[in-house]
């Protein structure tokens, strides 16, 4: 049978399933099918892939499968006289029973030698010889058949594998970026809502601030007159009430001068005198109890307007007292968020210490190393040193026949390194 030539993208994915990347490359550079592959050297066929770009592992393998594909095709043309065995030949599984094949011949041979029936043995054996090849040219088949679907198989899981990379490299930048702008906008919204919430309760506080000083303004407004109306109408009963008493007074004293007159016209009568004296004294008292009543008043009227005031003073305090209340629990919040963004900044100078003492004990370990490293080579070259007064010193001599220290030196080097390290 002839060998059929296969495309390289075919060919590349029966020696690994990885290799369908190199098609390409190797089509641009001439490498079409497995035919141009078996005829070309195998030097150049390294040179190319190496400017090709590709990885050592897989050229060895790709450079072994064309060494055996040209091995197969130069079997394949030694044997190509004898057509009757071509079947044979392409057939990997008839390979190992050549040691049955010279012993059918030996056999056959003998045959002749003895007279007999020559020719029938012989189509006896050429059937069953003929019969053994049909089952491996079937086996082979079916062997051929099952690479090429497992290729296949392969092939399409390498290429639902791309398909996957590819989707994957387009689609998930898309998803991320459709998450990244989600969150912006949810972030956004929060913002405004919180923004919206400050901005809510920062009118309200403001409206009561400015409701409290309207309501100390009209307070402070009204309270002088309310108080002088309150006062006017205290000044007013009383000079009402003062009006009275005199006026019953003038009437108590008309009505007793009459009496008087009497008394002192007939003094005889001494009761009548004592009972228009002790009138006079009552009036007295009325009099004097009006007078410390209107002097008393004035001073009643302004301790109630005392209280009043230091009442509303107390009211005011309240007030401020809780106006800076709020003002205290605001600078608390504003204290807290401070030392929570202080906080985070000493933990990031924290990670930056840490980073940074990190640094300075990895640059001392590698002082300490290359220290070991200098005292390692000290006591090297103090060992060439003992060995060149010694005498076991070694001359190495070039093809010329001239002497090569640095030879000598560095064999010298090595063999007591060698020893060293026996020795740990």
């Amino acid at each position: 049978m002839a060998h059929q030539p296969i495309p390289v993208s075919k060919w590349l994915p029966t020696i690994h399933p990885s290799f369908d990347t190199y098609a390409p490359l190797l089509a641009d550079f001439g490498y079409d099918d497995s035919r141009i592959l078996a005829a070309v050297d195998i030097e150049d066929l390294q040179r190319d892939l190496e400017t090709i770009g590709v990885k050592l592992p897989h050229c060895r393998l790709l450079v072994k499968a064309v060494k055996q594909m040209k091995d197969q095709d130069s079997s394949t043309d030694a044997l190509r006289p004898g057509k009757e065995l071509s079947t044979t030949i392409e057939v990997g599984v008839v390979q190992p029973n050549k040691g049955r094949e010279s012993s059918v011949r030996k056999r056959l041979e003998s045959y002749t030698q003895k007279d007999v029936n020559v020719e029938h043995i012989q189509q006896v054996h050429a059937k069953k010889y003929v019969e053994k090849l049909n089952k491996a040219e079937a086996l082979k088949l079916s062997q051929l058949e099952s690479k090429r679907a497992f290729a296949a198989s392969q092939n399409i899981k390498t290429e639902a594998i791309h398909t996957k990379q590819k989707v994957q490299s387009v689609v998930q930048p898309a998803v991320k970026k459709t998450g990244t702008k989600q969150k912006l906008q949810a972030a956004k919204e929060r913002k405004q809502q919180v923004s919206g919430k400050k901005a809510a309760f920062a009118r309200s506080d403001s409206l009561k601030a400015d409701e409290i000083a309207v309501k100390h303004k009209l307070k402070q407004a009204i309270n002088p007159a309310v108080l002088k109306t309150a006062q006017d109408n205290k000044l007013d009963g009383a000079q009402q009430r003062k009006n009275e008493a005199s006026n019953r007074k003038a009437a108590f004293a008309r009505s007793v001068s009459p009496r008087y007159i009497y008394a002192t016209t007939f003094p005889a009568s001494t009761m009548f005198h004592s009972a228009v004296r002790s009138d006079s004294l009552k009036s007295d008292e009325v009099y004097a109890k009006n007078k410390v009543q209107d002097c008393i008043r004035p001073a009643v009227a302004k301790a109630a307007i005392d209280d009043k005031v230091v009442q509303a003073s107390n009211r005011k305090a309240d007030v401020l007292s809780k106006k800076a209340a709020f003002a205290r629990s605001d600078s608390l919040k504003t204290a807290a968020a401070l030392e929570r963004k202080s906080s985070a900044s000493e933990r990031q100078k924290r990670l930056q210490n840490e980073n940074i003492q990190r640094i300075a004990n990895a640059a001392e370990r590698k002082g300490q190393q290359m220290e070991k490293k200098r005292a390692f080579a000290r006591s090297d070259s103090q060992k060439v040193e003992d060995a060149k007064r010694t005498g076991t010193w070694v001359h190495v001599t070039n093809e010329d026949g001239t002497t090569d220290t640095a030879a000598g030196e560095r064999l010298c080097q090595l063999g007591t390194s060698m020893s060293w390290g026996m020795s740990q």
